[in-house]
């Protein structure tokens, strides 16, 4: 008779890890992380409730490598979340905490708003489908401990108010929700205000929270008092018109208030690296999507957008959309990524990263060399920053020190490099030379004039222009070594540039 052998499988390790936490097996789990030196605890839905917790604050005590701390989709409340503060209030190695998915409402968020004023060490918080109630105080105390935390640099709030509790399949009473109560608005309101005073949050996720038009409007406010957010995420929101409700998931009212708002914040912001606002209903709208794209067009910042549509897979308008976006790409050379896509944005896309690579490695080498860096490279790095930056991050894995480093030995760079060397020996006098327009560069780089004839007598010019004036200062040095010989032309001297 045949003898059957089932295989036997190990089980895996962050198995084993949240079945010692929840059997209250602290010892085991020590000992997990211990052997496999684990920075990361991964206790995400893992059955954890307020009684497990005093499981996971011993576990990070005897474990001071860990730095992450996942309790993603569970069952703990406020109670446990005041047993986990109180523990985290004094520590100082857990960067990353993520407790998203749990029942805390707004007592819970005050807890964790008080969290953030004394501690100042998590530089990540996730707390995604937190609330489940509609009670604003703790948002109000989350923007006053954002005012005054020094550490907190990136901030996931998606998914707390009214459309993401009711169900899609009755968009009706959703809508009817977010438009009669505007929690959705009120969020990006205080959110905005504490931006004003905070200065190290760097993302902000504010996804399917119902925000309409007057949230979009409030988003110009960053524009003015907060210079620091580099990556926002605020897709899956409605950006309803005045009496526009959803009717079988497409909305029946399209709403061009929001488009203006957003081309606006696009345009005046300077600062902003990441934006995606993927699936809210103004892509439906030609218009809508003409105006917010064509605001690409004066942004110098932005490396990566995200304009998806509601329903990705029957969008009426990509084609549409693809369009404006390769028009707005033969001005924009920092855009990396982009979203929808076709295979001229393609082709544009890949012309901006070759661009940003040639820089980057410009740069790499300028340190390498310890050579000043040519004077078109100069100001092509200072107009494409943001761009050669993110490809110094990815295809040149650098960390964002070295980074930093780099730009600031490329900003300490003379640039003395000539960039045209012309035989003026002829001039009778300085203050008669023209110079042509094509010889000064847009970008206020230096032009070096040389003096032929005997070296001696040698004396060099250079020619700024300030402020794209149609007015240089030439300023004249003598490299001779009896610099009376040229006396008469030492000096600073304006002239007109034909």
């Amino acid at each position: 008779m045949l003898e059957l052998t089932l295989p036997i499988f190990e089980e895996k390790l962050d198995i084993k890890l949240k079945k010692a936490v929840f059997q209250n097996d602290v010892d085991e789990a020590i000992r997990l992380i211990g052997e496999y030196t684990l920075s990361k605890l991964d206790l995400s839905d893992a059955g954890i409730t307020d009684d497990h917790i005093d499981n996971v604050t011993k576990i990070l005590l005897a474990c001071e490598n860990i730095t992450e701390l996942n309790l993603r989709k569970n069952k703990i409340t406020s109670q446990g979340i005041v047993k986990l503060s109180h523990f985290l209030e004094k520590n100082s190695t857990i960067k990353t905490l993520d407790i998203s998915r749990n029942i805390l409402n707004s007592e819970g968020l005050k807890i964790i708003a008080g969290l953030l004023i004394k501690n100042q060490v998590i530089k990540v918080l996730n707390l995604t489908n937190i609330l489940h109630n509609y009670e604003f105080s703790g948002v109000v105390a989350l923007k006053e401990a954002l005012k005054k935390n020094q550490s907190l640099q990136t901030l996931f709030f998606d998914g707390n108010i009214a459309i993401g509790h009711y169900p899609y399949h009755n968009p009706i009473i959703a809508s009817w929700f977010v438009k009669t109560h505007s929690y959705g608005d009120q969020i990006v309101a205080l959110f905005c205000d504490a931006l004003k005073a905070n200065k190290t949050l760097k993302s902000l996720s504010l996804r399917d929270n119902g925000i309409t038009d007057t949230g979009v409007e409030n988003l110009y406010a960053l524009c003015i008092g907060n210079n620091t957010l580099n990556s926002l995420y605020i897709g899956n929101n409605l950006t309803l018109k005045e009496g526009g409700f959803f009717n079988m998931g497409q909305p029946s009212i399209f709403s061009f208030t929001g488009a203006q708002c957003l081309a606006n914040f696009i345009k005046n912001n300077h600062v902003l690296t990441k934006l995606i606002v993927a699936r809210c209903n103004f892509g439906f709208t030609r218009a809508g999507i003409q105006v917010i794209i064509e605001a690409l067009e004066h942004n110098h910042t932005l490396i990566a957008v995200d304009f998806g549509s509601i329903h990705p897979e029957v969008d009426y308008f990509w084609e549409t959309r693809t369009r404006f976006l390769a028009k707005a790409l033969e001005k924009n050379w920092n855009l990396l990524y982009v979203f929808p896509t076709s295979l001229e944005v393609e082709k544009l896309l890949t012309r901006n990263k070759q661009n940003a690579e040639k820089l980057a490695q410009a740069i790499i080498d300028c340190q390498l060399n310890k050579q000043s860096l040519p004077v078109e490279n100069a100001a092509n790095i200072k107009k494409y920053q943001t761009a050669i930056a993110e490809i110094l991050r990815t295809t040149f894995r650098k960390s964002e020190e070295d980074i930093l480093c780099l730009f600031e030995e490329y900003e300490n760079f003379s640039f003395k490099e000539p960039h045209q060397k012309i035989d003026i020996s002829i001039l009778e006098s300085i203050n008669d030379f023209n110079v042509n327009r094509s010889l000064v560069s847009s970008a206020a780089q230096e032009v070096t004039l040389l003096l032929s004839g005997n070296n001696s007598n040698r004396t060099s010019y250079n020619a700024i222009e300030i402020n794209s004036t149609p007015e240089i200062v030439i300023e004249i040095t003598s490299e001779s070594e009896d610099a009376t010989q040229v006396s008469q032309k030492t000096g600073t001297f304006s002239c007109n540039v034909s």
